[in-house]
């Protein structure tokens, strides 16, 4: 069985783009050359220093692995948000659905205790943080 056809990844904060049973780096895409949107980083961390003009440095970048999200949970992933200072920038690693949700749930338990997030993400992060409702 193949990699479903332009499924996203993150591993080890490297973003690929799949295509068909072949993983791409993210700024290998033709997305990435983009004149308006494009650039050059793959690895999550480079790609927010680059967007942001180096105004947050990579080195400060932190991250929420795969392993955090399928050996501890959501408590894991409250705990390891609750520890990161007001304004911090964070990459998420995920590889299925199940893991985008394990962090939903830890994000939810952290807004509950009053914490606010921005987030910029895809859109199997929305399907995994809020409920849907048919508009039918």
């Amino acid at each position: 069985m193949g990699i479903v056809t332009r499924g996203r990844y993150t591993i080890n904060d490297i973003h690929y783009v799949a295509d068909f049973d072949t993983l791409v780096l993210a700024g290998d895409t033709e997305f990435a050359k983009n004149a308006v949107f494009g650039y050059k980083s793959s690895n999550l961390r480079d790609w927010i220093e680059e967007k942001t003009g180096g105004r947050i440095p990579a080195s400060i970048v932190a991250s929420v692995s795969i392993e955090l999200l399928r050996k501890g949970g959501p408590d894991a992933v409250c705990q390891h948000l609750c520890s990161l200072k007001k304004g911090s920038t964070c990459v998420v690693n995920t590889t299925s659905e199940r893991d985008m949700a394990v962090f939903a749930l830890g994000m939810i338990k952290v807004e509950l205790m009053g914490k606010h997030f921005l987030c910029r993400t895809g859109a199997s992060f929305v399907s995994s943080y809020g409920p849907t409702r048919s508009r039918t």
